[in-house]
């Protein structure tokens, strides 16, 4: 029993990188401290002073949720750095992207815009079953003829024609309209 009892109290020698990491380990929130302000500068000279500070705290989310895993690591304010530096120059790239999207598409011809007189006749529009509406949308908006719009709506002629006609037909209901023979 003696012999149990003192092997109780010496220290396990596989334990020991186990408790030697723990009494070093700093906890996160001095780590988080000394660690903020030196990413956001990081941040801001990366990608602007404008995100910067959500590029910092984003890289210390990430260090505390693995906080565990990067307590334990030699440098885990370089880690941290990285995941920083990585994030900074993502936003950066995401910006040139949408930069070159936004480009492309001014460059594009601007269709004209729906005219305010008009906005009861598509205020009814938007009420009629979906197909109607986008067999309707496509006719008046684009001049398409039917075998288009069947086309773009991927489905026969004649479904096309039969959600025009019965569009027009709620349509001229709803707005109080006679509708003119073979239109």
């Amino acid at each position: 029993m003696e012999q149990v009892a003192r092997q109780a109290l010496e220290p396990d020698p596989e334990a020991a990188p186990l408790i030697e990491y723990l009494e070093l380990a700093e906890p996160f929130e001095v780590f988080y401290r000394r660690e903020l302000p030196r990413l956001v500068a990081l941040a801001r000279g990366l990608c602007g002073g404008t995100a910067a500070d959500d590029i910092a705290q984003d890289a210390l989310l990430a260090a505390y949720r693995r906080w565990d895993e990067v307590a334990g690591f030699d440098r885990p304010e370089a880690w941290v750095r990285r995941v920083c530096a990585n994030l900074a120059t993502s936003l950066v790239r995401r910006r040139a992207i949408e930069a070159r999207a936004l480009v492309r598409l001014a460059s594009r011809r601007t269709l004209p815009e729906l005219e305010v007189e008009h906005e009861s006749f598509w205020s009814e529009v938007r009420k009629l079953p979906r197909r109607q509406a986008q067999a309707a949308a496509l006719r008046y908006v684009y001049d398409l003829p039917v075998a288009q719009i069947a086309h773009t709506l991927s489905c026969s002629e004649g479904a096309a024609k039969v959600h025009l006609a019965r569009g027009r037909q709620a349509l001229a209901r709803q707005l109080g309209v006679a509708e003119a023979e073979g239109s």
